[in-house]
């Protein structure tokens, strides 16, 4: 009689184990940028925001306006210049 083939590689892992495993690595990798993500910047039309939440702010019709207000303040401007 033919041996059935071995399989190639590692054995597959529990599934409790694989949970486990994919928790202990998040928990790690999160907490290392968890900092990053707190941290403060200005936005291009003025607003100080979270990093984590920059992306979300510019979809906000706030950053909208605040840039549509810029551009009108560029237009209107006249730089007076000292004699």
């Amino acid at each position: 009689m033919e041996q059935p083939k071995k399989k190639i590689g590692r054995p597959a892992l529990p599934v409790e184990e694989r949970k486990r495993r994919k928790a202990v690595y998040a928990k790690k990798v999160y907490h290392k940028y968890s900092d990053r993500r707190k941290e403060r910047v200005m936005c291009e039309c003025g607003m100080t925001v979270s990093r984590a939440g920059l992306v979300d702010h510019k979809r906000r019709s706030h950053h909208k306006n605040n840039m549509a207000f810029l551009e009108k303040l560029k237009k209107e401007c006249v730089v007076i210049q000292k004699k």
